[in-house]
């Protein structure tokens, strides 16, 4: 899923359009307040893109997205200078907006012109520097499907072309049409002397596959990983491999795989957000036991207390807050239920099942 430095953000009021920027202290990016026609004139007048940021109350990735992407410094330096950037509800006053852009995931950011038209989406979360990278190439019309496709149009025997519509189609969940392209790769570079036959037949394998036992993709994937040795795509394989593991009911081994990748790439967000659910995991099979003994039920918060590393600067620190509080209660522990449940609401205030759980942390010594 980094270096931080400040950079001065000022509260503008722009009378033209009558709009300013949200408050933002010096480590995180602005957002624009105003409407979508004023945001969208504001744009236009400035010959930059929206970018919209559809969130809702309930998102813990888009809070993530708040904590571990819009405090970062290149992200800020360059969404600040290129874009014009905006948020809205998109259960609340965005749900107009949200269905013209058919927006059915959260987070879901869209990208559109002054004159409100798409130019790209960004759907889920992603790490400070694939973020950027991905704004980037948004800024510069070189992302998007109709692009993509375009340039493999131009020259389809394009190795690199093929392979970048496919990508394509798979983040935009069009897996189907993504497999001719990786298959042309394989087929027409078997022994990966262009350097993209690796990352198809890896993308091949971790494609979803209805009715695939997870046995069967760890093998699969494992041999490959072993015939391409360094492959780039060996971060994301491995946390493939780790959730395929898990679902195999293979814990041992999620757990090396997911120790190697954090010794690997210690500073990762996504290979930490992994890591630290593998101990939430755990823990919280403990807490949804009615018949969990005192021993289990200590051996669960050691779990918890393992995750919280991993999640330090996210808000899924807070989810590990709530469940330490779950399993004190569980545990007759008031004091330290009221601890943990505190500092989840700390984290995230506004979350409906950290309040529920403060009431009855707080309830039980009424």
């Amino acid at each position: 899923m980094k270096k931080y430095y400040k950079i001065t953000l000022f509260l503008a009021v722009f009378a033209f359009f009558g709009i300013g920027m949200k408050t933002a202290s010096a480590d995180e990016l602005a957002f624009e307040k105003g409407s979508f026609t004023e945001v969208l004139a504001k744009a236009k007048a400035e010959n930059k893109i929206v970018m919209i940021d559809f969130i809702t109350d309930w998102c813990i990735w888009c809070k993530h997205l708040d904590m571990r992407v819009y405090s970062n410094a290149d992200v800020i330096s360059y969404a600040s200078t290129h874009q014009v950037n905006w948020k809205t509800d998109a259960e609340k006053e965005g749900k107009d907006l949200a269905k013209q852009y058919n927006v059915t995931g959260f987070p879901t950011l869209v990208f559109v012109d002054g004159d409100g038209k798409e130019i790209d989406k960004i759907v889920g979360f992603y790490p400070a520097k694939d973020f950027l990278e991905k704004i980037k190439l948004i800024n510069e019309r070189k992302s998007s499907l109709l692009y993509l496709q375009q340039n493999y149009n131009a020259n389809k025997t394009d190795l690199k072309a093929n392979l970048d519509l496919a990508n394509k189609l798979i983040e935009e969940g069009k897996t189907d049409e993504a497999k001719q392209y990786l298959a042309f790769i394989v087929t027409t570079d078997a022994g990966n002397s262009a350097g993209y036959t690796d990352d198809a037949e890896l993308n091949l394998a971790m494609l979803p596959v209805e009715g695939k036992a997870a046995d069967a993709s760890i093998t699969e994937v494992l041999a490959l990983m072993q015939k391409y040795p360094g492959t780039n795509l060996d971060k994301d394989a491995k946390l493939y491999l780790s959730d395929k593991y898990s679902e195999a009911k293979k814990s041992d081994d999620a757990y090396a795989i997911l120790s190697g990748l954090v010794q690997q790439n210690p500073d990762d967000d996504m290979v930490k957000f992994y890591m630290g659910q593998y101990y939430l995991g755990k823990a919280r099979k403990v807490a949804g036991d009615s018949a969990a003994t005192s021993e289990q039920i200590t051996e669960a918060l050691k779990n918890v207390d393992m995750s919280i590393p991993y999640f330090t600067g996210g808000i899924f620190e807070a989810s590990a807050a709530n469940l330490q509080s779950v399993l004190y209660l569980k545990q007759g522990d008031v004091d330290n239920s009221k601890r943990t449940i505190n500092r989840a609401l700390e984290l995230w205030a506004d979350n409906k099942t950290y309040k529920k759980q403060y009431d009855k942390v707080y309830g039980t010594t009424k």
